[in-house]
């Protein structure tokens, strides 16, 4: 059954499974003594920036650091402009919010580009299901690219990375340009068949476009290097991702 179908009739069952998944992680989670920290040891980035750049964004959205905080379970999959950030609470809720983000900064302003972004919640019961597509998919656990065999390095294209926070684990990981592996690696077509069915469902393209089209005059970037000018807030500038 292809990755972006739900069954209706199996959605009971598939939500069952789900919860029962989440608590047995959290129960298990609590006779652990000591918290691993589990970070990948690239060859191909500096993962000390790359981290740091992750935790702005956390610091600017008002999330917790998933490095010291953690309850049950959390789970963050960031794209290029977008996180999903998946949430178990202590009494067993799942929420999933989706945030939209860029750098900007004011025309002529001396003053260094700030995030500026938009928080989508998205409904339980999409939440649930896209939970379930993931848990199928296997990105919850899927190592970091150095350790998938036939990943390799591509500098042209889109970085992912995931956070996964339980009380017994932080672990790490990052995904570089899986649409240029998918014929390669069953992990990276695992990960674009997802962000194929989150846009599908929760519609990604359409609300980036909407953020930015509704957003001030000024400079604006995804990465702090590459820069585009908005001269009219009525302009519209095609959005990939």
């Amino acid at each position: 059954m292809p990755i972006a179908s739900v069954v209706s009739s199996n959605y009971k069952k598939m939500k069952t499974s789900i919860l029962f998944l989440l608590f047995g992680i959290s129960v298990g989670s609590v006779f652990s003594q000591k918290r691993i920290i589990d970070l990948p040891n690239s060859s191909y980035m500096d993962m000390s920036s790359y981290l740091t750049s992750n935790q702005e964004r956390v610091l600017d959205f008002r999330l917790d650091d998933l490095r010291e905080h953690h309850d049950s379970l959390n789970f963050r999959f960031w794209t290029d402009r977008q996180l999903l950030d998946f949430k178990r609470d202590l009494k067993g809720n799942l929420s999933l919010n989706v945030y939209y983000f860029v750098f900007y900064s004011p025309f002529k302003s001396k003053k260094p580009m700030q995030h500026i972004f938009l928080k989508q919640e998205i409904s339980k019961n999409d939440a649930v299901q896209l939970w379930g597509e993931m848990l199928k998919s296997g990105i919850l656990f899927m190592p970091d690219q150095n350790k998938i065999k036939g990943w390799g390095m591509v500098i042209d294209g889109y970085y992912y990375s995931t956070e996964l926070s339980t009380d017994s684990l932080y672990k790490f990981a990052t995904y570089s340009c899986p649409e240029y592996m998918i014929n390669k690696c069953s992990e990276a077509k695992a990960i674009v068949e997802f962000i194929e069915l989150v846009n599908l469902k929760v519609g990604l393209k359409k609300t980036m476009q909407n953020f930015i089209d509704s957003s001030p005059k000024g400079m604006y970037s995804c990465d702090k290097y590459n820069y585009w000018m908005k001269k009219k807030k009525i302009k519209k500038m095609e959005i990939e991702k």
